[in-house]
């Protein structure tokens, strides 16, 4: 009888095994893109953080600006001040091909363009109704979220419009649901449509998050650097990839991690006005299936 629970148990184990295998080759993976100087790129390996923007210092000036009926309602309406302890968030692009991010957040072209690899499946959050939503993608599966909701887990595509989002009533910031968590991240994602070059998704994290720290009066955040895949260097880098890669090894090596970070060398497309990396693009081919943006192939 023993010999038979053990048979079974050790078959049950086994499938379990094959499962978990077969869903992580079919998980679906968002890949996200960070660019930056390279002298902030050797801060984020040294430190394993990203610097975390704060909403109310960005270089939009209607972001987080509702709608409002007249002009002196302006300043009352801007609901994201230091007093009312905003999230951080982290910025990324679906693009490592724009030419103007490159220029104007990796150095004119001298930095690097940091690889995230996102396990997500999507989710429609509710605003002010089950058929008014947003589009979000949840790092992991769906049932951690329920289970422990924890708002980092939640990527948010940005939304390109030429009309302001309505203003809320409530902006208490967590991410267990609800019709005013979702109207606040519709607030927190909206912009004109002239940024739409950016193909910004974001990430917002609590101040107090247990995995931020503060330095230099900067707030960093290092959870999500265990999704950091590779390094693509822009085509006027001073670096090269053998130099980079011994470094980041030395790096590693003092903080004891394996070094899986990949990099990659980009070039000027010979016809079009785009950054490629043609090694990363080969992979992207081969990863097609499981993107959930397969246009991701051609930005």
């Amino acid at each position: 009888m023993k010999r038979k629970k053990r048979y079974k148990k050790s078959v049950n184990s086994h499938k379990k095994i094959c499962q978990n295998i077969q869903n992580k080759e079919n998980e679906k993976r968002l890949l996200l893109y960070r660019y930056m100087p390279y002298e902030a790129f050797e801060k984020t390996i040294e430190d394993w953080s990203l610097k975390l923007t704060i909403p109310y210092e960005t270089n939009d000036p209607f972001e987080f600006m509702p709608r409002c009926q007249n002009l002196k309602n302006i300043i009352n309406k801007q609901i994201l001040t230091a007093k009312n302890n905003p999230p951080g968030m982290l910025c990324f692009s679906t693009s490592m091909t724009s030419a103007s991010m490159w220029g104007h957040y990796a150095d004119r072209h001298k930095g690097v363009c940091l690889i995230f690899d996102f396990p997500c499946v999507t989710e429609m959050l509710p605003i002010t109704s089950r058929t008014d939503t947003i589009r979000s993608y949840v790092i992991g599966k769906y049932e951690n979220l329920k289970n422990s909701p924890d708002p980092k887990l939640l990527i948010f595509p940005v939304i390109y419009s030429t009309q302001r989002p309505p203003s809320i009533q409530r902006h208490a910031y967590d991410a267990s649901g609800g019709h005013d968590f979702g109207q606040l991240m519709r607030l927190l994602t909206t912009k004109d449509q002239s940024w739409k070059i950016e193909q910004e998704h974001r990430i917002f994290i609590p101040i107090k998050d247990k995995n931020n720290s503060i330095k230099n009066r900067m707030i960093f955040s290092s959870f999500h650097m265990k999704y950091l895949r590779g390094v693509i260097l822009g085509p006027q880098c001073p670096y090269s990839i053998n130099y980079i890669s011994l470094w980041i090894q030395q790096k590693f090596k003092k903080l004891n991690k394996i070094n899986n970070i990949e990099i990659y060398n980009s070039l000027y497309h010979p016809t079009e006005y785009k950054i490629i990396a043609i090694d990363w693009m080969e992979i992207l081919q081969k990863m097609k299936s499981n993107l959930i943006l397969p246009s991701q192939l051609y930005t």
